[in-house]
């Protein structure tokens, strides 16, 4: 019997023996092997992707995962890649701490933002302001063109509200 700590090669050399022998088993011991080669080439092709995902990884980050005695994939020179994602991830952290810490000395520093704000209302409304007195003028000059100096315009204005009045009484006394 093979125990749980023998070798693949161990392994191979006992299913061997077994097969050879031939017998009522002979057909489990097939389909045995049908199944088990199925399930090691799935697992080879699933490792093969995770192997190609840690190469991926490793060439973005910048580690040469052949450097080194051994493997390539050997649990060392993969470890060496998830060194480095870990420095990475740490750096990254580092940097967004840095920069809410800078961003909170700016606003406390920047104590003219009110002074901007008022500022750019105070801009607002004069530009408000001008246009509206750009567009009286502009009113000004038509009246004046359209019905002379001033004191013709009073005049009119005079003579309208005259008629007003008059026409107001007209219509009490035939109520």
């Amino acid at each position: 019997m093979i125990g749980m700590g023998s070798s693949m090669g161990q392994m191979r050399r006992h299913f061997i023996n077994e097969r050879l022998k031939g017998g009522a088993d002979r057909a489990a011991i097939d389909r045995l092997e049908v199944a088990a080669l199925a399930a090691v080439h799935r697992e080879n092709e699933s490792g093969g992707q995770a192997r190609q995902v840690v190469a991926d990884v490793a060439r973005v980050l910048g580690v040469d995962i052949d450097e080194g005695p051994g493997n390539r994939w050997d649990p060392e020179h993969m470890a060496r890649v998830i060194a480095v994602a870990e420095q990475v991830r740490d750096e990254r952290d580092g940097a967004a701490e840095q920069a809410k810490l800078w961003k909170s000395l700016a606003e406390r520093q920047d104590n003219t933002a009110p002074i901007r704000r008022d500022l750019r209302e105070a801009e607002r409304e004069r530009d408000h302001w001008r246009s509206r007195y750009e567009g009286a003028q502009a009113n000004a000059l038509y009246v004046r063109e359209q019905y002379g100096h001033p004191e013709e315009v009073d005049e009119l204005k005079a003579t309208i509200v005259r008629q007003a009045r008059e026409i107001t009484q007209l219509k009490g006394e035939s109520e």
